[in-house]
């Protein structure tokens, strides 16, 4: 959806779960802003939040499951990293350099984990106190 035409102020952050929500060992599912996103947490404890859809066929990331590395897409084994980006197809030598999921900036902050959904850069300094 585009910043133009969304209902919500988009360049800010907002809390998308408690911090004891947002786990290594499975993922979170939220709706922030009308966009769909899947929360969990990185092998070093820091919050992931991606795009809530598979690059090949919108299948919700959150119905698949966790590697280490990212998350295995349920439909096909397609893989993403933390950062988005595609690692891994089935059955396919070299990956698109286009496919890959939005990554948004998380972090935790005073018990919650906070999403900027914004375009334009995140900034840590607007995070509520």
């Amino acid at each position: 959806m585009s910043s133009e035409l969304s209902p919500w102020p988009r360049n800010q952050w907002y809390a998308a779960g408690f911090e004891s929500q947002v786990s290594a060992s499975r993922m979170l599912s939220r709706i922030v802003c009308g966009t769909p996103l899947v929360l969990y947490r990185d092998t070093e404890g820091r919050p992931v939040a991606l795009l809530d859809r598979c690059w090949h066929r919108l299948v919700p990331l959150s119905l698949g499951e966790l590697t280490g590395r990212g998350i295995r897409c349920g439909y096909h084994g397609i893989e993403f990293g933390h950062d988005g980006a595609c690692t891994l197809i089935p059955g396919v030598a070299r990956v698109p350099r286009h496919a890959g999921v939005r990554r948004f900036e998380a972090r935790d902050h005073h018990g919650y984990t906070w999403v900027w959904i914004g375009d334009e850069p995140s900034d840590p300094g607007r995070l509520p106190s």
